[in-house]
Order: structure tokens, then sequence, then C-alpha cells
């Protein structure tokens, strides 16, 4: 098992880390592009800056990891586990999020476009101005989670729970949102053209200056 205090050095391209302990390591700005890391330890571990484009970190765990504008773009992160990782900036465009556990995740300005984050845990995530663009979030807890100023137009948000979730000014233009809870949601500048409602839980939503999908502007409440 390749340990925390080998030589950082060795850590290059296409590396096989599978199980490997780095927590705590400072490998900020290292290319693990295509790097496997399943089940790899990177608890506390700064890759603030590093190029994980394409990398497999399946299993993986990275709570409390600082990820400052890290490059994640097509890395496999299914089933991670990320609890109060710090990701602002990060590029995770096309990245797989499959289940997750991204709870207090700071997220806010990331890239995801693309990205499929179906069935992961999102709860009182920061995804504050993110770009969510297309993104597959079918499913998925967001309970409390913050998308102020988020760009989710075309994301598929079937069945997702957003109860309680702050959209305020999001932009969910075509946005599916099929079967999603958004009870107590503030959805106030919010806007729907477009998006789908159809069976949609809405009891107690916040309404102000909100665009619905047929265009119209509405305080009181979108049709679903």
């Amino acid at each position: 098992m390749f340990s925390r205090n080998d030589n950082a050095r060795a850590i290059k391209y296409g590396s096989n880390l599978s199980g490997a302990d780095l927590k705590g390591a400072y490998l900020t700005g290292t290319y693990l592009i295509r790097a496997i890391l399943t089940g790899a330890y990177l608890t506390r571990t700064n890759l603030s800056g590093a190029n994980l484009s394409g990398a497999n970190l399946s299993g993986a765990t990275l709570n409390k990891a600082t990820l400052t504008a890290a490059h994640l773009t097509g890395a496999d992160l299914t089933g991670a586990k990320l609890r109060g990782a710090y990701l602002r900036g990060a590029y995770l465009r096309g990245a797989y999020l499959r289940g997750a556990y991204l709870i207090r995740a700071n997220l806010a300005e990331s890239d995801l476009s693309g990205a499929t984050l179906s069935t992961a845990t999102l709860t009182d995530a920061d995804l504050e101005g993110a770009i969510l663009i297309d993104a597959k979030i079918i499913d998925a807890k967001m309970l409390g989670a913050t998308l102020t100023g988020a760009n989710l137009s075309g994301a598929n948000l079937t069945g997702t729970n957003l109860r309680g979730v702050d959209l305020t000014r999001v932009d969910l233009t075509r946005v599916d949102l099929t079967r999603a809870n958004l009870r107590g949601a503030n959805l106030t500048g919010a806007h729907l053209p477009g998006a789908n409602l159809t069976g949609a839980k809405l009891t107690a939503v916040k309404w102000s200056n909100t665009t619905c999908p047929d265009g119209t502007v509405t305080d009181t409440g979108c049709p679903n």
C-alpha cells in the first residue's frame, strides 16, 4: 500500500494508488491525471489546484479535504465520501458523483456542467453560484443546500429532495423537476421557463418575482 510518507515524486500521470493512505498530505498542484485512487484515504489532504482529470476516485475518502480550484473533469467519484470537503471553484465538468456523500461540502462557484450526481447526498452543501448546466441529479438528497445564483439550466432533478433549499435567483430553465420535493424551498427571483413541475411537491414554497414555466412572473405560485 502506498503510504502518505512515500516520496511525493512517485505520484504522477496514471499512477495506481488504490487504497493509498494519503491522509493530511500536501499535494497542491500535483498532476494526477487518470490516476487510480479507488478506495484511497485522502481525509484532510490538500489537493488545491491539483489536476485529477479522468482520475478514478470511486469509493475514496476525502472528508474535509481541500480541493480549491482542483481539476476533476471526467473524474469518477462514484460513492466517494466528501463530507465537509472544500471544492470551491473546482472543475468537475462531466464528473461522476453517483451516490457520493457531499454533506456540508463547499462547492460554491464550482463547474459541474454535465456531471452525474444522481442519488448523491448533498445535505447542507454550499452550491452558491455553481454551474450545473445539464447535470443529472436524479433522486439526490439536497435538503438545506444553498444554491443561490446557481445555473441549473437543462438539469434533470427528477425525484430529488430539495426541501427547504435556497433557490434564490437560480436559473432553472428547462429543468426537469418531475416528482421533486420543493416543500419550503425559496424560489425568489428564480427562472423556470420550460421547466417540468409535474408531480412536484410545492407546499410552503416562497414565491417572489418567480418566472414560471409558461413565462409568467408570480408572487403566489406556478401551476404544476
